[in-house]
């Protein structure tokens, strides 16, 4: 098959993962980038991969200075970068919905498969209701022409009731569990804590470079690494501030956006604990889910650290599986120290967030349900991919 693969630069997970997985296997691939925030400079930009290997990269588009304009040229971009090559594609991914309404525009009469990703649930994803109103209508038509819809939150289905069944596939998010070298434990920055996703209000690393600064007199080697960047610089430079003012300005690292999985594993797998401290309310994606910095998390072989108010879904797995420790915010300190004064449960959570973690393997999710698509491209024009169980 020749695929179609497009993301976003802020988001590091299943199209990715699914480029790297295609090209390891030889295939053809066209890998479609746009950016996630407006600014100067930021295009898309377009990697064409022959029997695995890179063959050429161009810039596509000019910068906008507006995210709605941003959504309005990258959906421009996905049309005439699919369309140009519509006789070569038989498989478009994608993980918005605007990039799949394009892509089974620019290929409509073709018989090419689409296949949305979709990532996350948001009931209030624009503050204009004008906006709103506009994404759900993308959405729906995004369900309705699209081949399969690979879901990353559970519930899918009476979240979005013009979902239709037979086309709906729960894939969760996933994790590179196979290829991770965990580091031993006693080879471990036991004490080091990290926080890997976007710098972002919500997030609560306020509270995070808090409990650094409340630990620091207890454990000398207490430290945090921040790994991501936010749409808002502002939020990055006050946090930065916060840590001078509390004194702890060397024991934390902020490494920016890392794009590359392999390398922020690398940085994960030798700390001690994971931080997921979101606070959550029914218009935020994660209420709706756990988020996907938990199973990279767990496939690193730290536990998660979650504030009771990330969201149902969160709180739950979180406990259920025994994989971290659910605090309220305001004694994250309190619950750091139980944590590493008890090493027996530290190791143990380590332990099973490790083996929660194996059965996500991007790899095998991606053997399973891209088979269901070659099974369905052998056959075309026969109806939807089989129904799942």
């Amino acid at each position: 098959m020749k695929f179609v693969s497009t993301f976003s630069d802020g988001k590091v997970g299943v199209a990715q993962e699914l480029a790297v997985y295609l090209r390891e296997k030889g295939e053809d691939l066209f890998y479609l980038e746009h950016p996630l925030v407006p600014g100067p400079g930021r295009r898309s930009k377009l990697e064409t991969f022959r029997r695995g290997t890179l063959a050429s990269a161009l810039g596509l588009g000019y910068p906008c200075r507006s995210q709605a304009g941003l959504y309005v040229r990258s959906f421009f971009v996905t049309l005439w970068t699919v369309f140009r090559r519509r006789g070569e594609v038989d498989l478009f991914v994608g993980h918005s919905n605007l990039d799949c309404v394009a892509a089974r525009l620019a290929t409509a009469g073709r018989g090419a498969r689409v296949v949305y990703v979709s990532i996350d649930y948001n009931p209030a994803r624009f503050s204009n209701p004008l906006l709103n109103r506009a994404y759900w209508l993308v959405d729906r038509l995004a369900y309705r022409w699209s081949t399969a819809i690979w879901h990353s939150y559970p519930d899918a289905l009476r979240l979005k009731p013009y979902a239709a069944p037979e086309k709906c596939f729960e894939t969760l998010h996933g994790n590179n569990c196979r290829r991770i070298r965990r580091v031993p434990w006693e080879e471990r920055k036991r004490r080091g804590l990290v926080y890997l996703g976007g710098i972002v209000r919500p997030a609560r690393l306020d509270l995070a470079l808090d409990a650094v600064a409340g630990l620091a007199s207890r454990f000398d080697d207490v430290s945090l690494d921040v790994i991501g960047e936010g749409p808002d610089p502002a939020v990055g430079e006050a946090l930065r501030g916060r840590a001078g003012a509390l004194g702890i300005a060397e024991r934390v690292k902020w490494h920016g956006l890392i794009t590359d999985a392999a390398r922020f594993e690398e940085i994960m797998t030798r700390m001690g604990a994971a931080l997921c401290l979101y606070e959550m309310n029914p218009n935020m994606a994660s209420w709706y889910q756990l988020p996907g910095k938990v199973f990279a998390y767990g496939a690193c072989g730290l536990p998660t650290i979650v504030s009771d108010r990330s969201g149902p879904v969160c709180v739950r797995e979180i406990e259920k599986n025994g994989i971290g420790l659910v605090t309220v915010p305001e004694k994250l300190a309190e619950c750091l120290t139980r944590l590493f004064e008890d090493e027996t449960m530290h190791r143990r959570l380590a332990d099973n967030a490790a083996r929660w973690a194996a059965p996500f393997d991007w790899h095998a999710k991606f053997e399973k349900y891209l088979g269901m698509v070659e099974k369905m491209m052998g056959a075309r024009g026969e109806g939807n991919p089989p129904r799942p169980r």
